[in-house]
Order: C-alpha cells, then sequence, then structure tokens
C-alpha cells in the first residue's frame, strides 16, 4: 500500500493541531510529515521533504498560501495543494484555481469537506504517477525496440555483409562496425531442461556479467547459439583489449549456474570494420563446432588445427564392429570404440562424428533386432543438445549391452570363438582349458567346433593370433620376437614359420610391402 506525504501550514498552531486530529489520516493512505507556522518556514520543508499534498492557509507572515502553490506549481509539480481561507472571497479562490491548486477550503473546515479535498487529491497524485510510470515504459520499450533493431542490423552485417542494407542503416552499420570488437559465440550442452529456455537464461547471464564488467555487447542468436558482439574498450590496444574480454569472460564462466550445462564459449579475433566483423563471425562458426568436443565447460580463443586431415582410417568401418557385436567380443568391440574416439578427436568434425554415431546406432539396432533383443531402451538420452563425450558414451553402453546380450545366449561354440578371441595372447592356451572355461566337455567342443568352422581348433587359433600379428605388423615398429610373445608364441622362429604359411610372406616381407601400399595411396 502506498502512503502519501502530507505537510500542514497555518499561522496558527491550534488550527494545525485541529488539522491533525480532525479526520483519520491513514485511512486516506496518508500520513503528517511535517508542520510551519509560516510561510518562509514552509518553503524550507517543501524544498527538503519534496511531500506529495500541502494544505496552506492563504495568509501567513512570509509567503502566502497563494505564493507557495505558485511555487509548487513551478519548482515540485508532482505536489498537490489544498487552500484554506477564513475569507469566502471569489478573488482569492480564482486565484488559487489559476496557481493550480486541487481544493480551497474555508474556515471553519468542514470534516467532510477537507476528506473529499484529500481523496481528490491522493486520486490526482495517483493518476500521475500511473501516467508517469506509463511514459516510462513506453520509454524505455522504444529505447528497446530500437536497441533490438540496431543490434539486428549489425549481426545480419556480420552474418551475410552489407547485402540487403541501404541508405541511413548501412551508414549506421558501417559505423558500429568500426569501432573495434570481437564476436563471442556461446553453446550450451548437456541440458537437463529445454535448450531455448537455457538459451535465454545463458544470454542473461553472460550479458549482465559483460555489462557489469562495464561492456556494453549487442546480444542476438543464431542456430541454438546465443551470440554478442562486444566492442573493445576504449583507451587501449587491441591485443589487450581481447584478452580482458577473455579474461572478464573466464570469470563470470567459473560462476554459471548448474541449469546453464556445459557452455562454452568461442572468442573471434578482433575486427575493425564491416568485412572483419563477417570474418571474425565465421571464425566463431568454426570454433563452435570444436565446441562441440569439449569435455568441460571452456573459453576458446582459437581454432584447432586438424594434424591428420580430414579422412577417417580403415578401423572405423562399422562392419568391424558388428562382427565383434555378433560374437560377442567386448575386447575387440573396445579396441574398435578407442581406435574411432582417437581418429574423431583427431578430425574434430562435429557432423561427420554425429553422422557416424547415428549410423552406428542404427547398424546396431538392426543387428540386436536380427538376434530377437528388445531394443526399446537401447538408446538411453539423459541430456538435450548432448556433446561428444554424452553421445559417445550412449552409443558405447548400447553397444555393450548388445554384447552382453549375445554372449548370455551364445551356445558353447561361439563361447568358444569368443574367448579364443580374448585369451589369444595367452602362451598356455589349449583346447581343454577353453572347454573348462565354458563348462563343455572338451571332445565335444573339438568335434562341434570343427562342424561350424570347417577348421580344428589350433588352426582357428593360429588365423586369430595371425590376424593379430598382422595388425601389428601394420601399425607398430615392434620386433618380431616382441610380436610373436605378443599374440601367444614363446618361438619367435616357429610364428615366422606359420606366418609364411598363412599368409605366403615372412613378417618383414609382410611389414615392407603393407608400409608401399600405404605410401602409393597417400
Amino acid at each position: 500500500m502506498e502512503y502519501y506525504s502530507v505537510i500542514l501550514l497555518d499561522d496558527e498552531e491550534l488550527i494545525i493541531q485541529s488539522l491533525r486530529k480532525m479526520i483519520s489520516w491513514s485511512d486516506l493512505n496518508c500520513y503528517i510529515r511535517d508542520s510551519a507556522n509560516s510561510g518562509e518556514k514552509g518553503k524550507e520543508l517543501i524544498d527538503e521533504a519534496c511531500p506529495d499534498i500541502l494544505i496552506a492557509d492563504i495568509k501567513m507572515p512570509g509567503m502566502s498560501g497563494l505564493e507557495l502553490a505558485e511555487y509548487c506549481a513551478a519548482r515540485h509539480p508532482e505536489c498537490k495543494v489544498i487552500i484554506v481561507s477564513a475569507y469566502e472571497d471569489f478573488g482569492f479562490a480564482q486565484k488559487a484555481i489559476k496557481a493550480g491548486t486541487v481544493d480551497y477550503l474555508l474556515k471553519p473546515i468542514d470534516k467532510q469537506e477537507l476528506i473529499e479535498a484529500v481523496r481528490r487529491a491522493t486520486g490526482s497524485l495517483q493518476e500521475w504517477r500511473e501516467t508517469a510510470q506509463r511514459l516510462e515504459k513506453e520509454k524505455v520499450h522504444l529505447e528497446n525496440v530500437r536497441t533490438l533493431a540496431e543490434d539486428n542490423i549489425l549481426f545480419n552485417m556480420a552474418r551475410y555483409g552489407t547485402v540487403g542494407i541501404r541508405g541511413e542503416l548501412l551508414q549506421f552499420a558501417v559505423d558500429r562496425a568500426r569501432h573495434a570488437g570481437v564476436v563471442i559465440m556461446i553453446e550450451f550442452f548437456n541440458l537437463t531442461r529445454a535448450q531455448t529456455g537455457v538459451m535465454a537464461m545463458g544470454q542473461e547471464y553472460y550479458g549482465n556479467g559483460l555489462l557489469t564488467a562495464g561492456y556494453h555487447p549487442a546480444f542476438g542468436s543464431a542456430d541454438e547459439k546465443v551470440v554478442m558482439i562486444c566492442p573493445v574498450r576504449q583507451n587501449c590496444d587491441y591485443t589487450t583489449g581481447r584478452m580482458r574480454i577473455l579474461q572478464t569472460l573466464r570469470e563470470i564462466q567459473r560462476a554459471a549456474p548448474e541449469e546453464i550445462g556445459l557452455n562454452v564459449i568461442c572468442v573471434s579475433h578482433i575486427y575493425r570494420n564491416e568485412e572483419e566483423l563477417q570474418k571474425s563471425y565465421r571464425q566463431c562458426i568454426a570454433m563452435i563446432g570444436q565446441a562441440f568436443f569439449c569435455g568441460e565447460s571452456r573459453v576458446l580463443e582459437a581454432i584447432e588445427q586438424n594434424r591428420e586431415g580430414k579422412r577417417e582410417g580403415k578401423g572405423s568401418n562399422v562392419n568391424i564392429l558388428l562382427q565383434a557385436l555378433r560374437n560377442g567380443q567386448e575386447k575387440v568391440m573396445w579396441e574398435f570404440f578407442d581406435f574411432w574416439k582417437k581418429q574423431l578427436l583427431q578430425l574434430l568434425d562435429k557432423q561427420l562424428s554425429i553422422t557416424k554415431i547415428r549410423e552406428f546406432q542404427r547398424e546396431i539396432t538392426l543387428l540386436a533386432s536380427h538376434m530377437e533383443m528388445d531394443t526399446t531402451n537401447l538408446w538411453i538420452h539423459s541430456f538435450e543438445n548432448g556433446n561428444f563425450a554424452s553421445r559417445y558414451q550412449i552409443l558405447t553402453e548400447g553397444a555393450a549391452s548388445v554384447c552382453l546380450f549375445v554372449q548370455k545366449h551364445a551356445n558353447p561354440v561361439d563361447r568358444c570363438a569368443l574367448y579364443i578371441e580374448e585369451h589369444y595372447f595367452e602362451h598356455d592356451l589349449s583346447l581343454e582349458k577353453i572347454a573348462e572355461a565354458v563348462q563343455v566337455n572338451s571332445s565335444y567342443l573339438s568335434r562341434a567346433f570343427k562342424k561350424k568352422y570347417h577348421v580344428n581348433f589350433s588352426e582357428y587359433l593360429k588365423d586369430i593370433r595371425i590376424g593379430h600379428a598382422k595388425r601389428l605388423l601394420e601399425t607398430s615398429s615392434r620386433k618380431t620376437y616382441e610380436i610373436a610373445d605378443q599374440i601367444g608364441y614363446d618361438d619367435a622362429h616357429y610364428f615366422s614359420q606359420v606366418f609364411k604359411k598363412k599368409t605366403g610372406m615372412s613378417p618383414l616381407e609382410y611389414r615392407q610391402e603393407s608400409a608401399a601400399g600405404r605410401k602409393i595411396t597417400t
């Protein structure tokens, strides 16, 4: 409830005391702020207290009530004046009306007339304040509209150049772009709430942080990212100005609320004109693609170069993964994922990563369905707009569940093959040891194994070991005896004999031929 302050002025103290007690001021949402017995003292109180309502006798020492009414109209127009007079004189009343008074009351004052006069005064005050608030809101709204329009022109220039901008708008945009600054782009990952709400919260948080730090960025958004164009501070060189913005953003980010999730901020190089502004915007677009691979909130200030070139190796072929899952080979599955993940983190290609993850999920789902596995909850997404780490986790957890399903439902022969794949490097690996592990008779296992794979156990084991030896010869510089030991052979000479029998080449010849083939393809 809003209360209004009142000052009473009369050269007779009894009149003032009578006015204090005549009515219940609180019932009219008023309170007596102060009183005085002269016009001069009343003027001092008016300047000091800025009352909402002034009740003054028309004749007082120093200044009359009419003079005070005229003074209030000139210096304190928000103050409402009620004149009290012992003279029923039309001339006085006419002057009071000209001075802008609310009412003209005759002594002795009637209680009901005083109440009605005060109500007219408070009603006028309420109307005046509502009008002032409305005008202020309209002013703020117009300012916001103007700012948004100006920001929109600047953002269009950053995105598309000067296309479509004409006349005064073009000159305005060019002038804005020639105030040196940086483009800031922010993306929010691993969200537990709607992305649009997080973007609004993030823009408000970082925008207020920059404003508090003394910056005046232009705000916008594009493709589910918050974008800001932030001029550097004046009176400092461009390098220092950009470094201060980076430092400010890192400080703001450290205190960021959990609700905005993992957020990555990309900051462009300094722009100094409209052409550089567009280049800075494109630079942030490239950087935000790499933000997808960040494992924590951070501020990026440069594009990380792709050292390997945008090529996928053969090790990322989905058929390798599907074969591992089909046989329940968990170790091979993880080797595949580790190799593939390393490749993608070298390439830093967001679109390629998302495309491959979706491809793998689609193929794994089809495989699981063919094996009559329930795929309803195979891919459980905990976040909105997940980054690479969260999407990779979803992919590997789903694949691992398929692998586990195969292991649990595989027959003894399939479990035997799985055991060989996972233990081929053990020097004492034997059919008897595997039969014990899968809990079947070794003679039965030998017959069933040959029936399914058309080779006996020892030849199958050699094929598996030689396959791993070939990969090591292709991808490492280990010596022959080291590779032999690593794949389960005690005797390097025997390993070389087996290798040549299976491939037609010695280990050294195979390595040389593989190296020559890679040179040709590159």
